[in-house]
């Protein structure tokens, strides 16, 4: 099949494309002028790079999720634009090779304008303290993204609730899930999201994104 085709892309973490045996470096040696397009959640030098994320963790740590769901669920959308950008441009260049589109990054370009206005020092005119328009307050916390049910229960046992198992889709489980989360200390939190692979992001404000992301960094995805 690979050798009747010009593009690839693929959502899988770093890691499963590899184990799958697909890894760009897999197949460019049955095609090098393939154009391989990765979308992956965390660029090379983050943290959490070939962690389990979904699209609220992505938004939580780009400052654009506020108190509660529902949000803009666009982070998915701008990925893969992004992405279908990269392979376009890159076909019509007659260019091969690997590219990965962090969806951190693409994460922290849905949010571009507030991110530029605070780096500009201008008002935030998407904060709701304007008429224009109005938005929820942001609130310090954490985004967790277990949709599926395999995620939910991970989540359950590593935060020693197996009882919450079977009530994903409980709302009053909610208030127990930030009970527990608010009594963890932040450095446990860290570790434990990371050993256990958690779909667990904090929720950053505006300011801490800012830092997080570099904004100007962000204009060199290409």
């Amino acid at each position: 099949m690979l050798r009747d085709v010009d593009a690839v892309l693929t959502t899988f973490r770093p890691s499963t494309a590899e184990k799958y045996g697909i890894s760009y470096r897999r197949l460019a040696e049955v095609r090098p002028s393939l154009i391989y397009v990765a979308i992956v959640g965390y660029g090379s030098d983050e943290y959490l790079r070939d962690h389990p994320s979904h699209d609220i963790n992505f938004a939580a740590l780009a400052g654009t999720v506020g108190p509660r769901p529902p949000y803009v669920h666009a982070v998915d959308v701008v990925a893969g634009l992004l992405a279908a950008l990269t392979i376009t441009a890159m076909a019509a260049k007659g260019e091969g090779g690997y590219v990965e589109n962090p969806m951190s990054r693409a994460a922290a370009l849905v949010n571009i304008l507030n991110l530029s206005l605070r780096r500009d020092e201008k008002p935030l005119l998407l904060s709701g303290d304007y008429p224009l328009l109005h938005c929820a307050p942001l609130q310090r916390g954490a985004a967790l993204g277990a949709a599926e049910p395999k995620f939910w229960e991970r989540f359950c046992r590593a935060i020693e609730r197996e009882d919450l198992i079977p009530r994903q889709l409980d709302p009053t489980a909610r208030e127990e899930v930030q009970k527990v989360l608010s009594e963890i200390d932040c450095n446990a939190f860290e570790n434990l999201v990371k050993r256990e692979e958690i779909l667990l992001t904090p929720v950053y404000d505006i300011d801490k994104a800012l830092i997080i992301f570099e904004l100007d960094n962000l204009f060199k995805l290409f």
